[in-house]
């Protein structure tokens, strides 16, 4: 029959046991990241690389202060061995030490000794008191201590008796700092029935520890293994000038110091030889042809010495030289005093402010070339008391003339008391003015003897709206030459001064054959003049005569 409908389901049965696993699906999609982990513990350090190279050096720190002074101990003694009387009484036998510098605190120990020999005359007493006396001098002097001998002797009978003492002193000194000599006196104050009396072997020594004080320093030529000291002084001025503190003094005491090449001041000092007993003399080897003596320093001053350079005048060697620092900045209060510049370059070669040359005696055997040079002055700058001896081929012995527009001239110009022989100029102004300026020419004696030239000498290339004074007064002007004029107005550029400008006072002309050229305009009675090539304007008028004559 048909297929019958299929029955109902039956019951779920019990569930298999499990297949086994599939293949792996792919990767999943990767999540966020975590929080991260706290940090571990440092592990060991690594083994140390190879040095670098070194960096550039760092600039300069600056300079430290001023190390302490140098010790030495030294003695110092003083020994006679001669035989002099004492008498008559208060005859006085001397000894004395070389001079010692002390500084604060030092101490000098002294002792003193001599043989003292006496005979009496016959009789029944005799007397004798000497006094035996150390004394300082120099700073503070004093009499420090004495040991005097006082002898009475008295006899039953009349007798002559001889004897022999030997006393002695002892003495420690504490100075105030400064120089000391030390020197003992004996001298008999008494004697009765004395007739010889003699002191021999005399002697006086002094221990010292020798400080050098940094400010002043000693040097003498020749001296070996000192320390500065005025006992123990330094050998050359270059060790001196290396060691003096900033603002202190140098003494050079007498002796040549010869130079090879130049003497260098780069620090605030003074260069004095006034300690000595004749001028040093500083002299420059002539092999070459640099400057001498250069001064690059503010608050100089050069003291009683002998400057000597006879080497091959250049274009602008000189015996010293003081450099431009800059246009704005000249080396300032620069004095050089009581000395002799001599040589066969310029005497000076110079830009300053404030300077002073002040009883000097400049030698000048150079040629056809000037005494000194002024490239750029300022302030005061004062020519005071000098000497200059000019030469065959010498021209002018005090030039302001720069070298180009830049340097410049202003302030006080002196030129006072000074005396010149053989130049042919005495002042030749051919400067720049740039600011207020006075010239100021006066109680010279002035004799040019065989050198043809006028004696002052004034451009056209000076402001003359910006000098305040120009004052020529009581100078002794000698010139032997008819084309030539005292005071003359040269042209050179394009300014003239004002009527009257030129104040031309007291001075006495000695010109015996005349004056003046014929390309000059000059006033008929004194040699005072201008170049007829002036600029448009100039006049005699420009000429302020008063209290002149002629002899």
């Amino acid at each position: 029959g048909p297929e019958g409908l299929a029955g109902l389901a039956g019951a779920i049965g019990a569930l298999g046991p499990a297949g086994p696993a599939g293949p792996a699906g792919p990767a999943g999609i990767q999540g966020e990241a975590g929080p991260a982990g706290t940090q571990g513990e440092a592990g060991p350090a690594g083994i140390q690389g190879e040095q670098g190279p070194a960096g550039p050096a760092g600039p300069q720190g600056s300079q430290g202060e001023q190390g302490p002074s140098g010790v030495g101990s030294s003695l110092f003694s003083a020994q006679a061995n001669d035989t002099i009387s004492l008498l008559p009484v208060n005859t006085v036998v001397s000894l004395e030490l070389p001079p010692l510098s002390t500084v604060e605190g030092e101490s000098i120990k002294l002792d003193s000794t001599f043989r003292l020999f006496f005979i009496t005359s016959n009789s029944t007493a005799h007397t004798l008191d000497v006094s035996y006396i150390l004394r300082r001098l120099g700073t503070l002097p004093t009499l420090l201590t004495s040991a005097p001998i006082n002898r009475v002797r008295q006899f039953s009978t009349a007798t002559t008796t001889s004897d022999t003492y030997f006393p002695n002193i002892t003495w420690l000194d504490s100075p105030p700092p400064g120089i000391h000599n030390y020197r003992i006196e004996i001298m008999a104050t008494a004697s009765v029935n004395i007739t010889t009396l003699q002191v021999t072997n005399r002697a006086l020594n002094a221990v010292a520890q020798i400080t050098s004080d940094p400010f002043n320093i000693y040097v003498r030529a020749g001296s070996f293994g000192g320390n500065g000291s005025l006992e123990a002084p330094f050998g050359t001025i270059e060790e001196g000038i290396t060691a003096v503190a900033q603002g202190g003094t140098v003494y050079v005491l007498e002796g040549i110091y010869n130079i090879a090449t130049q003497l260098i001041i780069s620090k605030s000092l003074s260069l004095n030889g006034t300690l000595a007993a004749s001028t040093p003399q500083i002299v420059f080897d002539p092999s070459t042809n640099l400057n001498g003596l250069v001064i690059q320093a503010d608050q100089v001053m050069i003291d009683s010495l002998h400057i000597i350079s006879n080497r091959a005048v250049t274009g602008d060697n000189a015996v010293f030289r003081v450099p431009l620092r800059t246009l704005a900045q000249l080396y300032n209060n620069i004095t050089i005093r009581n000395s002799i510049i001599e040589g066969t370059t310029r005497s000076g070669y110079i830009w300053a402010e404030n300077m002073t040359l002040d009883n000097n005696e400049f030698i000048h055997n150079a040629v056809n070339t000037q005494g000194l040079r002024f490239q750029m002055v300022r302030g005061t700058t004062n020519i005071l008391n000098n000497t200059f001896r000019g030469g065959s081929t010498s021209i002018g012995a005090i030039v302001f003339e720069p070298n180009i527009a830049s340097y410049t001239v202003s302030g006080i110009i002196n030129v006072t008391g000074n005396t010149m022989t053989r130049f042919t100029q005495f002042v030749n102004f051919f400067c720049i003015i740039e600011g207020p300026t006075s010239l100021i020419i006066q109680n010279n004696s002035v004799d040019h003897e065989d050198r043809s030239g006028s004696s002052i000498i004034l451009f056209a290339r000076v402001n003359y709206a910006l000098m305040n004074n120009i004052l020529i007064q009581n100078n002794s002007i000698v010139n032997i030459f008819p084309t030539r004029l005292a005071v003359y107005f040269a042209g050179g550029g394009t300014f003239i001064p004002s009527a009257n400008q030129i104040k031309v006072y007291t001075n006495t002309f000695n010109f015996p054959n005349g004056y003046g050229s014929p390309t000059d305009t000059v006033d008929p009675v004194f040699p005072v003049g201008y170049s007829n090539a002036s600029p448009p304007g100039m006049s005699l008028g420009a000429f302020d005569l008063q209290g002149n004559v002629n002899v």
